[in-house]
């Protein structure tokens, strides 16, 4: 099955620019729309999805770009953008189903296609519950994260399509050259301290998934200050070998300054840790 697409070519021009340095999977895409035809991928779409979807593309005098309409939705905003887009971008906790966006969405919206940025966290019941809710009306859904491994073994439900790992990217000066330390943390029995009851808990006690469905804000639960002393001392140690091995300019001087980039729970959790941070010398990088 093949679909002509000559008389719409100016409206792809952007789509079949020769663009350098994107991954092989993407100029063998870009290669295909080149093609003086156009044939879907029957395998990924197959031929109802696919007449649902063509006449969005092509059945048009219109440029594509004057067919689409983005609306970012937002917290305490009207529902009213949701009926106006064909492209919606926001979080899940903004289409939960007691929000009126839900209510837009399945009572407007024919056919989705969707695209699941972070999809490691698919597998939180209440997310998963709503993706599981929007399948009869979902054409398509492309899941993409940067850690589809997850410690507890429940992994998206999708296949696994393509693969750019890091030591490709590092290759196409993507991202940084990478330096792995491997402390020893077998020590640090971490724990967090309940603002509300005063008690202190493991970090497998804190029930995770009560959070998200309770919305028990995170402020309440704060680092307990000595697994956060524990890590805090690994991180400078790691920080110190680093700016050891930082190469030298022809001055002499460091090329650059590693940094320390710490994550929070919350203000107060980071109010302390700024606390405990200031009370350690700082180490000499000479």
């Amino acid at each position: 099955m093949q679909y002509f697409f000559k008389q719409h070519e100016e409206n792809f021009k952007e789509w079949r620019k020769k663009y350098e340095g994107i991954p092989p999977a993407g100029a063998a895409y870009l290669k295909h729309l080149n093609s003086s035809h156009f044939k879907p991928n029957l395998e990924l779409w197959n031929e109802k999805q696919w007449k649902k979807v063509h006449p969005f593309f092509f059945n048009s005098y219109l440029p594509l770009k004057d067919r689409l309409s983005l609306h970012i939705m937002q917290a305490g905003e009207s529902s009213a953008g949701v009926r106006a887009g064909n492209i919606l971008i926001g979080n899940i906790q903004q289409i939960y189903e007691r929000t009126d966006n839900w209510k837009v969405i399945m009572e407007n919206v024919d056919s989705l296609v969707i695209f699941n940025d972070e999809a490691h966290n698919t597998k939180a019941e209440q997310y998963n519950n709503l993706i599981n809710k929007l399948k009869p009306k979902r054409l398509f859904r492309l899941d993409t994260t940067a850690t589809p491994d997850r410690l507890d073994g429940l992994h998206p439900d999708s296949e696994m399509i393509f693969v750019y790992g890091i030591a490709e990217a590092m290759r196409d000066k993507i991202i940084k050259r990478i330096v792995v330390f491997h402390p020893d943390v077998r020590k640090v029995h971490l724990t967090y301290d309940d603002l509300e009851t005063g008690k202190t808990i493991s970090a497998e006690e804190v029930p995770w998934e009560e959070i998200e469905k309770r919305k028990i804000p995170a402020r309440r639960y704060i680092t307990s200050i000595k697994p956060m002393r524990q890590q805090l001392a690994i991180a400078l140690e790691l920080l110190k070998r680093q700016r050891i091995s930082v190469p030298r300019g022809k001055d002499g001087e460091p090329r650059f300054k590693p940094l320390l980039f710490v994550i929070a729970l919350s203000i107060k959790d980071a109010e302390i840790l700024l606390r405990l941070i200031q009370s350690v010398p700082s180490p000499k990088t000479s």
